[in-house]
């Protein structure tokens, strides 16, 4: 694979002993060297020059024999590799392979290197893949080899392609979706501690969201289907893709995190309301309300609170931010299935992701109506009005999110829409 500096491009280079007339007539019928493409041998023939005349770069593809191998250095070779887009190395020995592979790594390629006997075993080790071809590689040879092919088919490679891209794009997406809970589980707490309010969200909830509600709809992203693009997409560099970038932290934190944020401390100031802490009262008596010995703070309607009515009230409204952010999660699970397809060529074919969704309701009503809770878990009963004024957010970040995938597939390929977001 070889990197340019506006693309990344797959190449196959032909590394073979056979004599250059036989390896150039292979490398035609097998598409190496395009039909159409003129050798940088054959320009020298029609041209009746010598093929050192010739600026490299002319053409497209070359042939180079063993014999003119022995007299390059490194730099040449380097040279060679990055001046052409199809090349054939003929009449080579087993280390000038090790070579080839050498300058093709000095180059940050990634090198995919196959083998067959004992001698192409030090360019298949050397290799950032090396690819056995099972029953036709020697034992040495599969023994050295990161894969193996067992069906001997080059073709084989574009499904194992295509399933690596599949991994890979799930799992940043369960990274993704993990990340977005972040926020709303830290930000509360800054506000608590600049503002001086009540606490939004214990350390209970905190963890019943990492460890119970998150973790089923976390592992069904594993078994999305792959997106209509992913083989149309650029390679992997591994010299700068990550698998947590830019656009990962972006679309958790501030497109999918900030909107749920907002719509539990949305909820979370409705109850206070409701209970008759306006806003505006909250900023800077969290000292006061977390006092024991306090039992008459007022409220904005100069109502007297004692420190265990201020304190069930207080997990009442943690409870309605837990259950916001439940079901906010909900709509982020969608929003996390894909990049750039909508939803409706999505469709629901995860059933474990269904079985997923359905427990996270189940346990989240458990949690809420089942008698005892707020004993052991400080978990109140909310009216059914309470779960809805988040609702309005998730809604409108979904409807968002399902806007930038229609822009990003009506726009032309690695736009900046699809770049940053």
């Amino acid at each position: 694979m070889r990197q340019f500096p506006d693309r990344i491009a797959d190449e196959i280079i032909l590394l073979t002993s056979d004599v250059k007339s036989v390896a150039k007539d292979t490398a035609r019928r097998v598409g190496i060297i395009s039909p159409e493409s003129e050798t940088l041998d054959e320009l020298s023939h029609r041209l009746n020059i010598s093929v050192d005349e010739i600026e490299p770069g002319v053409v497209k593809a070359i042939v180079v024999t063993g014999l003119r191998l022995t007299v390059m250095d490194a730099e040449e070779l380097d040279e060679l590799i990055q001046s052409y887009e199809e090349i054939v190395f003929a009449e080579i020995k087993p280390n000038q392979k090790v070579l080839i592979v050498e300058s093709c790594k000095r180059m940050r390629m990634v090198v995919a290197t196959t083998g067959t006997d004992i001698l192409d075993c030090p360019a298949v080790e050397k290799a950032d893949i090396g690819i056995g071809l099972g029953l036709r590689s020697c034992d040495m040879c599969n023994e050295a080899a990161d894969a193996i092919l067992l069906n001997s088919d080059f073709g084989s490679f574009v499904s194992g392609i295509q399933e690596g891209r599949v991994v890979f794009d799930n799992i940043q997406k369960t990274i993704c979706y993990n990340l977005a809970s972040n926020l709303p589980e830290f930000l509360p707490l800054m506000l608590v501690v600049t503002c001086q309010i009540p606490l939004p969200l214990g350390a209970t909830f905190i963890l019943l969201i990492d460890l119970c509600v998150s973790m089923l709809p976390t592992l069904s992203l594993i078994y999305e289907k792959q997106e209509s693009d992913i083989m149309r997409r650029r390679p992997i560099d591994p010299y700068s893709d990550r698998m947590l970038d830019n656009r990962i932290v972006n679309k958790s934190l501030l497109q999918i995190g900030i909107p749920v944020t907002l719509a539990g401390l949305y909820v979370y100031f409705v109850v206070m309301a409701e209970n008759g802490f306006m806003p505006e009262d909250l900023l800077g008596i969290r000292n006061s309300w977390n006092s024991e010995a306090v039992n008459d703070l007022t409220d904005s309607f100069n109502q007297e609170w004692t420190y265990t009515s201020r304190k069930a009230l207080e997990y009442t409204c943690q409870t309605a931010f837990f259950m916001t952010i439940v079901l906010a999660q909900l709509f982020d699970l969608i929003m996390c299935r894909s990049w750039r397809d909508s939803l409706q060529k999505r469709g629901i074919c995860n059933r474990v992701m269904i079985l997923s969704v359905l427990f996270e309701i189940f346990l989240a009503v458990i949690l809420c109506y089942v008698p005892g809770m707020w004993r052991i878990l400080h978990i109140y009963p909310l009216k059914f009005l309470w779960w809805l004024p988040g609702l309005p957010f998730s809604v409108l970040t979904l409807g968002y999110d399902e806007l930038r995938k229609f822009l990003i597939r009506h726009s032309e390929e690695n736009s900046w829409l699809e770049r940053e977001t």
